[in-house]
């Protein structure tokens, strides 16, 4: 019975992780679940007490980079979200072609950063090659867009479902 059990338990957890693996693959959609909310006002955009490092890699494509305004939002399981409405200053370069970007954000406190969405909006072109965050103590979390964005709609990848079923698992064994 026991060892049935634990046999059933690994079996989950390796299908949870299969299917997290798999969805890396998956490439960026558009959040409308995100964007209602942060037009709602129901998300905390103000201040906090945790610290997060964004880095955005910009791909070295012709009219990767861009000039536009350029949002974040990210966020874990248990609904805390990080919402930066402007990434970029327009005084400086950022987001040009081959660079590397890095941003010092204070927000609510994430657990596991299962989803992210990035929203740009002007007339500029845009692909980001990927995005990573680093919070808590040494972890990080990375997203790969690599296409270019859209304008004036939330665009990224929402993994959120995926990493719920696999701490489900990991509970259960």
């Amino acid at each position: 019975m026991a060892y049935s059990q634990s046999l059933i338990s690994i079996i989950i957890y390796l299908g949870a992780l299969m299917a997290l693996s798999q969805a890396t693959n998956l490439q960026p959609q558009v959040g409308k679940l995100q964007e209602s909310a942060l037009k709602s006002g129901k998300v905390d955009t103000v201040g906090g007490s945790c610290s997060y490092v964004v880095q955005i890699k910009t791909s070295c494509s012709p009219f990767a980079g861009t000039d536009d305004r350029v949002s974040i939002s990210f966020g874990d399981p248990f609904g805390n979200q990080v919402y930066v409405a402007r990434l970029d200053d327009p005084t400086t370069d950022t987001f040009e072609r081959c660079s590397i970007d890095s941003f010092t954000i204070m927000g609510p406190c994430v657990y596991n950063v299962c989803y992210l969405y990035l929203m740009r909006v002007g007339s500029d072109q845009w692909k980001p090659e990927w995005v990573r965050v680093y919070y808590g103590r040494s972890l990080s979390v990375s997203f790969y867009y690599d296409v270019f964005i859209p304008t004036s709609v939330w665009y990224g990848f929402n993994f959120c479902n995926t990493v719920t079923a696999t701490q489900s698992a990991l509970s259960n064994m």
